[in-house]
């Protein structure tokens, strides 16, 4: 996790936030809470870095409060891996 100038307030995950809802949740949040840190929970690291970079044209400084994760929701075993990094 990439250290901030700024003091976080909260740590969200959202799953899914490389497109569709969870784009946007994550999206209209970073917009709003420049104090919050977010953790993409995706299932391909690819996928999320193209969806940040896409995000960082519109949002100034989100690519150091994001982390980039991989979680397959459907998988019991990713979910494992998943919360014992967290």
């Amino acid at each position: 996790m990439e250290k901030t100038s700024k003091k976080v307030s909260k740590t969200i995950i959202i799953t899914g936030s490389n497109r569709g809802l969870g784009y946007a949740i994550l999206k209209r949040l970073a917009s709003r809470h420049s104090d919050y840190h977010f953790i993409m929970a995706v299932r391909k690291i690819e996928n999320g870095k193209k969806a940040l970079q896409e995000l960082s044209e519109t949002i100034e400084g989100i690519k150091a409060r994001v982390t980039i994760a991989t979680v397959d929701i459907s998988d019991s075993d990713s979910i494992d891996k998943f919360v014992n990094w967290i």
